[in-house]
């Protein structure tokens, strides 16, 4: 069975920590990226082409909308 990649962007570092562990301990999915801000979570968003990402609407720099506007206008697989 195929893993689900996923990036996981918070701007609180408990969000990010909690999920990865939840999700994490689940062998169908793999957390390839874990982002405290929109800059990187575009960049990991590009470069690793995860299936999910699990966004704070309210990131840091870019928001979390501004990121999943850029992904559609991008044609991202994400």
């Amino acid at each position: 069975m195929r893993c689900v990649s996923i990036v996981i962007a918070d701007r609180h570092p408990v969000v990010i920590q909690g999920l990865g562990n939840l999700l994490g301990a689940e062998h169908d999915f793999r957390i390839v990226a874990r982002c405290a801000d929109g800059k990187s979570c575009l960049e990991a968003i590009r470069n690793l082409a995860p299936d999910i990402a699990v966004l704070d609407i309210y990131l840091p720099d870019i928001s979390g909308l501004d990121v999943l506007t850029t992904v559609i206008s991008e044609n991202l697989p994400t």
